[in-house]
C-alpha cells in the first residue's frame, strides 16, 4: 500500500532549483527596472491627484457651501452627481495606489529572488506582478464603466434641460 501523505505533502527541506541563463536574467533585471519606475511614476502621479482632491475638497466645496445663491441655482442632482465623482476619485486613487505597491514589491521580489537564487521567491515576485495588473485592469474598467454612465447622465441632464 502506497503512502498517500508523501504524495500529498511535498518535502520542502530541500531549495527548488532556481535554473535560467544570464540572458533572462537580464531580462528580469530590466523588467524589474521598468516596473520600478512605472511605480514610482504611479506614485507621483497619485501624490498630485491627492493633492487635487484635496485642493477640490478644501477650497471649492467649501466656496460652493457658503453662498447659498449658488445651492438654490445648482440642481440637486447635479450635486449628487459632484459627491460620486468625488468618491469615483477616491476608490480610483485606492486602486492606483495598490496597482503601484505590487509594482513595488514585484521589483523587491524579484530581485531578492536573482541574489539568492531562491525560487519560491521569484514565484511570489510574478504573483505581485499578476496582482498588479489585475488591479489595473479593474481600474480601467471601472473608469471606463463609469465614464459612459456619466455620459449617458450628462445627456439625460441635457435633454431635460429647459435651454
Amino acid at each position: 500500500m502506497e503512502n498517500t501523505e508523501e504524495l500529498l505533502i511535498p518535502e520542502y527541506s530541500a531549495k527548488p532549483k532556481f535554473a535560467h541563463t544570464l540572458a533572462t536574467e537580464k531580462e528580469w533585471v530590466g523588467i524589474s527596472q521598468w516596473a520600478k519606475f512605472f511605480a514610482i511614476f504611479g506614485f507621483v502621479i497619485l501624490s498630485l491627484n491627492l493633492v487635487y482632491l484635496l485642493f477640490l475638497m478644501a477650497v471649492v466645496i467649501p466656496a460652493i457651501l457658503n453662498n447659498p445663491m449658488i445651492l438654490t441655482m445648482i440642481p440637486t442632482n447635479i450635486i449628487a452627481m459632484v459627491v460620486l465623482m468625488f468618491s469615483i476619485m477616491v476608490v480610483g486613487l485606492i486602486l492606483q495606489f495598490r496597482s503601484c505597491l505590487y509594482h513595488l514589491r514585484f521589483t523587491q521580489k524579484l530581485r531578492i529572488a536573482l541574489r539568492d537564487q531562491d525560487q519560491a521567491v521569484f514565484q511570489d515576485a510574478w504573483q505581485h506582478f499578476k496582482n498588479a495588473w489585475k488591479a489595473f485592469g479593474i481600474y480601467i474598467i471601472m473608469m471606463l464603466s463609469i465614464g459612459l454612465i456619466y455620459m449617458f447622465a450628462l445627456g439625460y441632464l441635457v435633454q431635460q434641460s429647459p435651454y
